[in-house]
C-alpha cells in the first residue's frame, strides 16, 4: 500500500478519538503498524458533572519524563470535554499500550509554553493550522507522573473497564 492511499495521521487519531475505549484497545497494535509514527495514548478523566470516568484516544510526545497533549479540539474556539474536566480533576489516568499510570495534568506556563511550541512545530504539525482557525489560545497540556500504578491494580482496573 502506497502512502497516497494511506489516511494521514491526524485523520486517524480525530478517528480514534471518537471510538470506545474498548475498541480502541484491541485495535492499537494494528493503528500503530499502519501509521509507524503514531504515538497515542488513552487518556482517562473524571467527568466535570457526571463525577463518571471518561476516556478519550489522543496523540502525545513526550518532554523529559512529562507527556505532552495538545487541547486543540481541531481548532474549535471551544475547549474538548476532557480538558474542562482535567482542569476541575486534575489526577487522570494515561493508558499507552498495556501501561497504566496515574498523572497530574496542568496547562503549561508561558515560559514552558514557549519551550513546547518548538517542539510542537515538529511534533505535531497540525497544531498550527488549528491555532490559525480559532480565538483562543489552544492549551498544551503536560501530564506529570505520580506514583505508579501497581500490576496488581492494572490487572484490576482492566477488568472492570473491559466489563
Amino acid at each position: 500500500m502506497d502512502s497516497s492511499s494511506m489516511e494521514s495521521d491526524s485523520g486517524i487519531a480525530r478517528s480514534l478519538s471518537y471510538f470506545p475505549a474498548a475498541v480502541y484497545r484491541w485495535m492499537q497494535r494494528r493503528v500503530r503498524a499502519r501509521v509507524k509514527s503514531a504515538r497515542i495514548l488513552l487518556l482517562t478523566t473524571t467527568g466535570i458533572d457526571s463525577g463518571e470516568p471518561q476516556t478519550v484516544a489522543m496523540s502525545y510526545f513526550e518532554d523529559g519524563p512529562d507527556l505532552v497533549v495538545i487541547a486543540s479540539n481541531y481548532g474549535s474556539d471551544l475547549h474538548p470535554t476532557w480538558y474542562r474536566n482535567m482542569r476541575a480533576h486534575p489526577l487522570v489516568g494515561v493508558q499507552i499500550e498495556e501501561n497504566l499510570r496515574e498523572m497530574m495534568a496542568s496547562t503549561a506556563t508561558s515560559s514552558e509554553r514557549i519551550h513546547l511550541l518548538v517542539r510542537l512545530a515538529t511534533e505535531d504539525k497540525q497544531y498550527g493550522r488549528y491555532q490559525r482557525n480559532t480565538a483562543r489560545e489552544i492549551p498544551i497540556v503536560l501530564l506529570r507522573p505520580t506514583e505508579p500504578v501497581s500490576k496488581v491494580q492494572h490487572i484490576s482496573l482492566m477488568h472492570v473497564e473491559t466489563l
